[in-house]
């Protein structure tokens, strides 16, 4: 079967979703004139992670300074409690808003406001930390990776990273393989300019296939007509998924 592109065609990014849990004793959270945050160290560049996946910083600088412009200055940098399964932001389920991202050598220290107790996940999560507890953070997104070794350790070197959200959960310092290894497998493709996420799955496949056997074989401006048939058949799928 044909194996979809991956990284940017023109103004959509094909991925697999990719989760990296920020420990807990690295996230601090206090509370301020009646108001929670969350506060410490959201990403990180160029360190080898539980997952066996680096982050080149050129990538994550690209990645946070679009998500800043787009989510953060925009007041829309949600966050959800606990593991979404998609890139996908589901707005029932948000906990806190971030409203800074900051970098500090290769670490980029953020701070998250705790949503309103009007907000189910936020009235939940305020009330976790009054008891006294901790929680982690999850950095959420959309990316591609090739194999590659970092200071002599084979790894994932990712290579295209796009920031979709940051998370709180309440995972170990080590996070599940399996929950990573399951949400991983999917497919997703993003639409850069709407914010709009579709899952790939098997029918997904069949059709942008379908759209690549038209294509001219012998065409210099391939990536074009690439670009072309997987807005096509995003759009057949959009209007089956309705």
């Amino acid at each position: 079967m044909l194996v979809a592109p991956t990284g940017k065609v023109g103004n959509l990014t094909v991925g697999r979703m990719m989760t990296e849990f920020m420990c807990e004793e690295q996230i601090f959270t206090e509370e301020r004139e009646g108001s929670w945050f969350v506060e410490g160290i959201f990403l990180q560049g160029d360190v080898l992670n539980n997952n066996k996946r680096v982050y080149p910083t050129s990538i994550l600088d690209e990645s946070v300074d679009q998500y800043i412009q787009s989510r953060v200055n925009g007041k829309t940098a949600w966050g959800e409690l606990g593991h979404p399964d998609s890139p996908k932001i589901n707005l029932d389920k948000v906990a806190i808003l971030t409203n800074q991202l900051v970098k500090k050598g290769k670490d980029f220290y953020g701070k998250a406001k705790v949503c309103h107790e009007d907000c189910p996940m936020g009235k939940i999560l305020r009330g976790l930390l009054k008891t006294g507890g901790r929680v982690g953070v999850s950095s959420r997104g959309l990316g591609t990776a090739d194999k590659g070794r970092w200071q002599e350790e084979e790894c994932d070197l990712v290579d295209h990273f796009v920031l979709r959200a940051i998370d709180v959960v309440a995972d170990p310092s080590a996070p599940d393989a399996m929950v990573n290894a399951i949400q991983e497998e999917k497919m997703y493709i993003l639409d850069d300019s709407s914010g709009e996420v579709t899952e790939l799955n098997e029918e997904s496949y069949k059709i942008f296939e379908s759209q690549l056997r038209v294509l001219p074989v012998k065409n210099n401006d391939r990536t074009e007509k690439v670009f072309t048939a997987m807005k096509n058949f995003l759009n057949s799928l959009r209007a089956n998924t309705k």
